[in-house]
This record gives structure tokens, sequence and C-alpha cells, in this order.
């Protein structure tokens, strides 16, 4: 009910502009290009300038680009170690200096290290099988199988990207 009061897709369509920025930054996840997507980066991939762009993006999704980049490198971060990675593989694959870095910005946003959400996540579902699977991202690595687990930690949003990362 409160996503709803929130959720502004069904009364404006996103700007074109700000799709596009999406779409690139899902394709430079794919190709774990993290380390380049950066407001600059995307305010020219869209020809516009960085105060310009930081205005649509805020306008359109509701939260500053910022604070939108540093939620999306974190899930990026999270489920790499869900998929069995450590800290500092995450934290490269996601674009982060280094596990330092990634720790301290997960805790803030989690409450948590991201080895105890991975703890706490093993142990509310000490019951899931791991199997191994290559991921859209490329690197291959044993991940929980399942939907739970990730609608846990991050109210869904965590499980809307490990459903389109992994195709479930």
């Amino acid at each position: 009910m409160m996503w709803r009061l929130v959720d502004r897709r069904d009364q404006c369509p996103l700007d074109p502009r700000v799709t596009k920025v999406l779409t690139w930054m899902d394709e430079m996840e794919v190709a774990a290009q993290w380390p380049s997507v950066c407001g600059d980066a995307a305010a020219e991939h869209v020809h516009l300038s960085k105060s310009r762009f930081l205005h649509l993006f805020s306008d359109n999704i509701g939260t500053p680009w910022r604070t939108y980049l540093i939620w999306r490198r974190a899930i990026v971060a999270m489920i790499a170690i869900f998929d069995g990675y450590s800290v500092a593989h995450a934290a490269d694959v996601a674009g982060y200096a280094d596990a330092a870095h990634l720790s301290r910005q997960v805790k803030g946003i989690f409450g948590l290290s991201p080895t105890e959400v991975l703890a706490y996540a093993l142990a509310a579902r000490a019951e899931i099988p791991n199997r191994t699977t290559l991921s859209s991202s490329g690197y291959a690595g044993p991940h929980l199988a399942t939907k739970d687990l990730h609608h846990d930690l991050a109210g869904g949003a965590l499980m809307k990207r490990f459903d389109s990362l992994y195709g479930r």
C-alpha cells in the first residue's frame, strides 16, 4: 500500500533519457563495468549537462542520483556475495575501491556488514540448497536458490535485481 503512494510509474512515464540511463546502467552491470558508472558518464550518455541530468534523474526517480547509485552498487555487491564470492571480489564487481569501502556503504544501507547480512540470510534460510550457475554478468559461482532470501533483505528490491540478472 505504501509503495503505491510513492510509485509514480502509473501517473507519468519516465523521461526517455532517464530510461536510457537506467538501461545503460544495466548494460554496464552485465559487462562488469561499474567503475565507469558515474554522474558525468551518465549525463554524457544522454547528452545533458551534469547539473541538468541530476535534476532530471531526481525528478523522475524520486531520489538523488548519488543515493540511487550507492544503493544499486550495494545490491550488485550483495548479489555477488550471495553467489559465493568474497567481499573483496564483490567490491571489485560493483565498482568499489576496496572491500572496506563496500563494507561501510552496505553497513550504512542495511545496518549490517556484508558478511553479517549473508550470515543473517543463511541463518534465516539454512535449508536453502546451493547450486552453480553462470550469471548474466559472466561469472560463475554458487548462488542461493531462493527468492525469499533476497526479499527478506531488501523488501523485494534485491529480489527484483536478482530476477533481472538471473532471468527468474
